[in-house]
């Protein structure tokens, strides 16, 4: 007897861990896996019945057949209470093998006769709790109103999601982007973000390199409308009339929009394979030379004409100018090589002096020639940006070396 318990004990335990088996498993990363386990778990709750159903029917058969050889041997068979018999008693309340002739319709088919069984009491319970739970429904939901209803219960979340939302804006404000005050960025967070936006809308056009397919290649100087950051905002954000590219600014806010320029300005020069052939005319970012200082003008035109000298692609300059920053410091200050932000050369400090000593090197230095490296183009290009360092102090200089130069 103390076996029988020990089984359905064994049985309840694994039919009410089952669920908290599945749900670990929904932190398994592998979907085969998960499934696998589901299943081989159907299999065994599975089999597990079939053996219980088959025991059971096992056992009321031994036990029918007992109670029959007893009752023909004149013995008197005690009444059963055992805590599983009075429990399944309770739930079904079923007639006894000696009660089903008094159940027995008038009516039978092909020897199929019909018992008039009451149902069971669990299910009559069940239908009694939804009938009363019905009840207190209407009550609740309808009649007193003292719970919300679905609708309104969608429509508080919301409010409250709106309300969170607002409130979140207000202790992290998101900078405002326009027209103007939209500017090439460098952060490594945006141009990430864009390069996921460009992947998803923008590639199908431009290719995923932005080498161009049915719209222009993006990577190199030439733009049919502009270059500039703001060209770019205005073009994505209005689109183009006639062409394949539509208006983004009911698709993106000016934040990504913002996104989508950094991502595109960092692939400025990473000349992909097999790019599209050049559309448009060739941008210049501008910068006016003037007292040596380098004042920043998107666009192509400079505004200063009173004191301007020369005109700088910064951009690309200082791109050139990476080589150089190794020995002398990103910002010219110098540390292999001397500083060339103040008014003292080794080697002349006129334009002239500087595009020689790019070109040929400083024999028996670190100063390699980069003729073989750089146009002459570029290094003239170079050369202007290296003298609009002029005066620019950034910390912590190297110290004065060679002599001072002074312009005639």
């Amino acid at each position: 007897m103390k076996k029988s318990y020990f089984k359905q004990l064994l049985i309840l335990v694994i039919l009410f861990f089952t669920p908290k088996i599945v749900q670990a498993s929904d932190a398994v990363s592998s979907s085969t896996f998960f499934w696998s386990v589901i299943i081989i778990l159907i299999i065994l709750v599975a089999a597990l019945l079939a053996v219980m159903s088959m025991l059971f029917t096992l056992k009321n058969i031994l036990g029918q057949d007992a109670k029959n050889q007893a009752i023909a041997a004149g013995t008197e068979i005690p009444e059963s209470n055992s805590i599983w018999k009075n429990i399944s008693k309770s739930l079904w309340n079923r007639a006894s093998v000696e009660e089903e002739k008094d159940l027995v319709l008038d009516h039978d088919f092909d020897g199929i006769r019909e018992l008039d069984n009451h149902l069971p009491p669990w299910w009559l319970y069940t239908f009694y709790g939804t009938i009363i739970w019905g009840v207190a429904y209407v009550l609740i939901y309808h009649v007193f109103e003292s719970a919300p209803l679905q609708t309104e219960e969608y429509n508080n979340e919301i409010a409250a999601a709106e309300a969170s939302l607002i409130a979140f804006k207000e202790k992290n404000p998101e900078k405002k982007v326009d027209l103007q005050n939209i500017i090439f960025s460098n952060d490594e967070a945006q141009i990430t973000q864009g390069g996921k936006i460009f992947a998803g809308q923008c590639a199908i056009c431009h290719r995923t390199d932005a080498g161009g397919l049915v719209g222009p290649n993006l990577t190199d100087k030439y733009w049919k409308h502009g270059g500039s950051a703001q060209n770019i905002f205005t073009v994505i954000t209005n689109g183009v009339p006639n062409t394949g590219m539509i208006a983004w600014k009911s698709t993106f806010s000016p934040s990504q929009i913002s996104d989508i320029i950094a991502y595109i300005h960092s692939l400025q020069g990473s000349n992909p394979e097999n790019p599209k052939k050049p559309e448009g005319e060739i941008y210049v970012a501008a910068a006016t030379v003037s007292g040596g200082a380098v004042i920043s003008n998107d666009d192509s035109t400079s505004t200063d004409t009173q004191s301007a000298t020369a005109i700088i692609d910064v951009e690309a300059a200082s791109k050139l100018f990476t080589a150089c920053a190794v020995c002398h410091r990103a910002d010219g200050g110098g540390q292999i090589g001397p500083n060339l932000t103040d008014e003292f050369w080794k080697h002349g400090g006129s334009k002239e002096d500087i595009i020689n000593t790019i070109t040929n090197g400083v024999s028996g230095t670190a100063m390699i020639s980069y003729k073989s490296s750089y146009s002459d183009t570029e290094i003239g290009m170079l050369a202007d940006y290296i003298q609009s360092l002029q005066g620019s102090n950034p910390e912590n200089p190297k110290e004065a070396e060679g002599e001072k130069y002074e312009a005639n």
